[in-house]
């Protein structure tokens, strides 16, 4: 898995962007996107994240590898493994319940 700042920096790429132009729409100075690029920094709130992803008019799917790989770094390989873990569970059917509750047999 690609760290924040690899996945920042493939993204500013792929978007034909400059360091400066994302800085700038949020709001931020030039040195500080080149230290998130190259893993020095990481952004000290997800709502950072959020306003890099639309200062660099991501797609969804760009976003959300974004957000995976600032939880990734953030929080370590683990949590993303766990997260989707979790995920799975609450996503469980249990179809003789469901069909029970639909046809109102309980």
């Amino acid at each position: 898995m690609l760290t924040f700042g690899e996945t920042l920096d493939g993204l500013i790429k792929q978007h034909n962007l400059k360091s400066k132009e994302v800085a700038l729409k949020i709001g931020m100075n030039e040195p500080y996107i080149c230290r998130l690029k190259k893993g020095q920094l990481m952004p000290n709130s997800f709502e950072m994240v959020k306003n890099l992803s639309r200062a660099m008019n991501l797609s969804d799917y760009e976003e959300k590898m974004l957000v995976t790989a600032y939880k990734a770094t953030k929080l370590g390989a683990d949590y993303i493994y766990i997260e989707g873990a979790i995920q799975d569970l609450y996503n469980i059917k249990f179809p003789d319940i469901e069909y029970a509750v639909n046809n109102k047999s309980i």
